[in-house]
């Protein structure tokens, strides 16, 4: 029989190759999302890390997770630093200094200054009678301001009983960074 008329057979071949890659790039895709999912923070545990609703009613909600952890398909990873920038510098060298004084019975207004260091500015303070319950009025506690900066804290009072009364004004003094 001639080759001609012997039955012809066709040979399926298992895939085309375009279709082999198309399938090879949908698997390698979602492993790669899974991938990200997985590591959508990354695991830097030099992070705090979170998960903010991004739509519905909760919209904005943060909820705090760990390094390796994900977020939901609403929420969107946000990661910040444990430590900021460092700051400016604060107070030093804080130091109490005290001045007294004794107003005489039936006087008004005697005073102390109590004055900071050179370099120091006061931060705080107060007035304090050495005797209580007799007939003594406070009139100022407060700051007193050179240049506008509060350099001393002032103490005056009125002792309107029969007896000396002692007093003590504080100034709570510190180095203060511009």
């Amino acid at each position: 029989m001639p080759s001609s008329h012997l039955p012809r057979f066709h040979v399926r071949r298992p895939a085309s190759r375009f279709k082999l890659a198309a399938l090879v790039l949908a698997l390698l895709s979602l492993f790669a999302f899974d991938v990200v999912g997985i590591l959508a923070h990354g695991g830097d545990t030099s992070k705090i890390h979170a998960c903010v609703k991004v739509g519905g009613a909760s919209k904005g909600n943060i909820r705090i997770v760990g390094a390796n952890d994900t977020c939901a398909s609403n929420e969107s990873a946000l990661d910040w630093n444990i430590q900021g920038v460092q700051g400016p510098p604060g107070l030093s060298g804080i130091e109490v200094v005290t001045a007294s004084f004794t107003a005489p019975a039936g006087s008004l207004g005697f005073s102390a200054t109590a004055t900071c260091p050179t370099g120091k500015l006061a931060t705080g303070g107060g007035i304090l009678s050495d005797t209580a319950g007799l007939d003594i009025e406070v009139i100022t506690s407060s700051p007193l301001l050179s240049a506008g900066l509060p350099v001393a804290w002032i103490g005056r009072a009125d002792n309107g009983s029969n007896a000396d009364v002692g007093f003590t004004v504080t100034a709570i003094c510190a180095t203060v960074a511009p």
